[in-house]
Parts: C-alpha cells; structure tokens; sequence
C-alpha cells in the first residue's frame, strides 16, 4: 500500500500525551451476566454486575512518508519508553475518545526493506484506579446518556412500575441528561446546579428501589448507583473548567496536533479532549479554529 493510500485511511491515536497515526483501532466488549435459575422453568435469568475491561489493540503507522512527521524514530523513541514502562495512562480513542488504559502487550515490524519507519501492533485494556469512581471513561456519551435510559427502563418494569418524580423540569433522567448536555459547560454554575438536583433525585430513587429489597430490582438500583458515580465525576469536570479559561485560535497554516500543543502550551490529549474534529486526519488544515486552554 503507497503512502497515500495509507494518508487516507489513518487516524489517530493518543497514548499517554504522544500522538500517532494509526490504520486500525479495534476493540470488544462484554458484560458480567450473573445468572439465575429458576425451578422447572427452562433457562436463566441475569442480573448485570457490571461490565468487563475493555481490551483495545490498535496498528500503528510510523513511517516518515506519512505527513506530519517525522515519525520514526522522533517520536518512537519517547513511546517506546510509554509503552515499556507498564504504567496506567490516558488513551485517546478514534471511537470511545478519553480512556484511562494499560499496556498489555505489542510487536514491532522493524525490517531493512522498510526504510522509513516501523509498523508497531499493541494491544491495551480499560483500567480502574480507583473502583469507587465508576467506569474508566471521561466522556460522558459514552454510557452516560444509556444509563439514564437503561435507569428510566428498569424502575418502569418494576412490579408497581415506579413514577419519575413530580415538580421536576424533566420527566425522566434521560430527559433530565439531555438538559445537562444541552448547556454550555463553561457556564458552570449552570451546570453544576442541574447536576446537584438530579443527584438529589437519584438518591432519593436509590433509597427508594433499596427499600423494596427485591432481587429483581438489583439491577436497577445498580445502575442508578452508576449514574449517580458518574454525574459526580461530570460536576467535578465541569467544576474544573471554570479554573481553566480556553481560547480560541485559528490555524494559519496546515499543521499537527503536536505543534499546536507547543505553539499553545497544552498536551496534545488536552488539545485532543477540547477539539475531538481534529482526530479525523494526521493534518489540521489551514483555516481550523482551535480551542485550547489558557
């Protein structure tokens, strides 16, 4: 494959701060079913317990025919030492965006034919560092918004269904994340305001689907105990960046994300988090608009 065919199929990975160009960023996933027989009755029912680490590998293109290099061995060398050293970090998806992972294994393709660089396969796996903060993702499209719906499900299959709380703004706790979603995370008292109260809703549901001490609520009280670890992670995000003022720049040039990163002070996952458009290609073309932080 020429390394134009290569340009158009690349995206790009992070992996702790280092970025690099990559051909393929698969991942699986799978759930803890905790199954449940019943007497005469064919099958099993399962409770959900939580879901499975989350094993990610990814190939990696450092050749230095590849714009926005040079790859090999600048940048190489520094995620070598990344990828040697067995330390948790974050690692920025194509698809799932910021993930906390580790490194589990890998392969270098270092061959004399292949003068310009190397291909390296490594394989990661989701990472908790601390199991009371919920899951290992920073973004909140990524389960967010599910629970709430899989939250809104469960109590209204519960036997008697129970009711979403009256004198709200909102009539579900979907509809009460869309809201969140919907305001500007800058303003954050805004946000965090919103987050206070659908805490306050969730604990009280919490007490509530614990008062009934029925196994088959189990895991609708688990997963309103998720969401509510999670929109407890969001208020502290967005308490954090009211404390980091952003800006804006546009790009005068095409460009990488490595050079904006020095041209503005910030880590490339900083840019990376604040600016997820410019993972799409290698290049940030000439007339983008930046955000980064002051």
């Amino acid at each position: 494959m020429s390394n134009a065919e290569v340009l158009s199929k690349l995206q790009l990975l992070a992996w702790r701060n280092i970025v690099v160009p990559c051909t393929a960023a698969p991942y699986e996933f799978s759930h803890s079913q905790a199954g449940r027989s019943y007497p005469y009755v064919d099958g099993a029912g399962h409770d959900w317990t939580g879901m499975n680490a989350i094993p990610f590998s990814a190939t990696l293109k450092l050749l230095n025919g590849i714009r926005g290099g040079p790859w090999y061995p600048t940048k190489w060398i520094p995620l070598r030492e990344a990828l040697f050293d067995g330390k948790p970090g974050p690692l920025v998806h194509p698809d799932l965006g910021l993930v906390q992972a580790v490194v589990m294994k890998g392969s270098v393709d270092l061959r004399a034919e292949m003068r310009d660089g190397i291909v390296v396969d490594v394989s990661w796996e989701s990472h908790i560092d601390d199991p009371t903060a919920g899951v290992a993702f920073d973004g909140p499209e990524i389960s967010v918004k599910a629970l709430a719906e899989a939250c809104d499900f469960g109590m209204a299959g519960l036997t008697p269904p129970m009711a979403f709380p009256t004198g709200n703004p909102f009539t579900s706790l979907a509809g009460a994340i869309a809201q969140i979603e919907g305001l500007t995370l800058s303003v954050s008292l805004t946000v965090t305001g919103a987050i206070n109260q659908v805490l306050g809703i969730l604990n009280d549901l919490i007490g509530t689907v614990s008062a009934l001490n029925d196994h088959s609520a189990w895991a609708t009280q688990a997963n309103l105990t998720s969401l509510f670890a999670q929109l407890r992670r969001l208020k502290t995000q967005a308490e954090s960046l009211v404390q980091r003022p952003t800006a804006k720049k546009t790009a005068q040039r095409d460009t990488t994300l490595d050079a904006l990163s020095t041209e503005t002070g910030n880590t490339s996952t900083e840019l990376a988090g604040l600016n997820l458009e410019l993972l799409r290609s290698p290049i940030v073309p000439k007339g983008s608009i930046v955000t980064y932080y002051t």
